[in-house]
């Protein structure tokens, strides 16, 4: 049996704790048992997550409604009153997770995290979040067994991954050292030293605030113009985008990171007569980064 169901925000006591919520009618014509595995999946498209199932005593006009936390939300790809349906599913015992913290706060260890996730329904490339002393979120990088549904259980070797760390400097640095001149044709210094300004507030945002950093990129954008032939520019510009694709590709973003990438190319087509000879030097070093 499959059903439509519109997606609501969870209880508050829900958030973080992998819980569906449907109506206790509902619930009993799925002939659902409590804290059964269910599958939940996007009408049309292979997006899916996992979760376990509760009822919920709400009044009728919530009849075909679900209630989903922000993380399962976001593992499914939808948002609050879309569209998903419902299925029981099956899961096997975790024997060992790969695990990428994605927050700077907290050092939990191994036996933490099992303790924390200790029956939590993931699969790979999941987000799991918990509530301990604030909110910390993670992302599932790989699961054995493979290509199933696992629970994470006490007996879980649970192996968390280093989160790498992004100098903003690095790149901007590498890269400016391949150019020893500055060109500029007829474009005013308060221009562009409102790019610079953008660029440097961005650089230093962008591992603790990203959205604030691809706010300060834009608005560097925004007062570029072609008409601007300064190399240091240019180059600043390209590795504002390489730093945000990277960001992005270590969070798991990869839509997102190969279209900061594709900027960077686009920049440097743009302006291959200025950078000439040094192009294939920067090229080597993007690809090195």
């Amino acid at each position: 049996m499959t059903m439509n169901f519109k997606v609501r925000d969870c209880l508050k006591e829900d958030a973080g704790k992998g819980i569906a919520r449907i109506h206790e009618e509902r619930f009993r014509e799925f002939n659902f048992q409590h804290d059964e595995i269910i599958i939940i999946e996007v009408p049309n498209t292979s997006n899916h997550s996992y979760a376990r199932i509760h009822d919920c005593r709400e009044g009728d006009e919530n009849l075909n409604s679900i209630w989903l936390d922000s993380c399962l939300r976001k593992n499914i790809g939808v948002g609050l009153g879309s569209e998903v349906k419902i299925r029981k599913s099956e899961a096997k015992i975790a024997k060992s997770i790969e695990i990428l913290p994605l927050d700077e706060d907290g050092d939990f260890t191994s036996s933490q995290l099992v303790t924390d996730l200790n029956g939590r329904v993931v699969g790979r490339n999941d987000y799991v979040i918990f509530y301990k002393w604030g909110k910390h979120e993670f992302k599932i990088l790989n699961c054995f067994p493979e290509n199933t549904p696992v629970i994470i259980k006490q007996t879980t070797n649970m192996v968390v991954k280093e989160k790498r760390k992004i100098n903003p400097e690095v790149s901007i640095d590498k890269i400016n050292k391949f150019f020893d001149e500055i060109i500029v044709d007829d474009v005013s210094v308060d221009r562009m030293k409102r790019v610079f300004d953008e660029i440097i507030e961005g650089d230093k945002v962008i591992i603790g605030d990203p959205e604030k950093a691809i706010q300060h990129y834009q608005n560097a954008n925004n007062f570029y113009t072609d008409h601007i032939k300064n190399v240091n520019i240019i180059t600043r510009l390209a590795s504002a985008h390489i730093n945000l694709g990277k960001m992005t590709k270590v969070r798991g973003e990869f839509y997102k990171a190969y279209d900061f990438y594709r900027e960077v190319l686009s920049t440097l087509k743009i302006h291959k007569d200025v950078i000439r000879e040094n192009i294939k030097n920067l090229a080597k070093l993007l690809h090195n980064e």
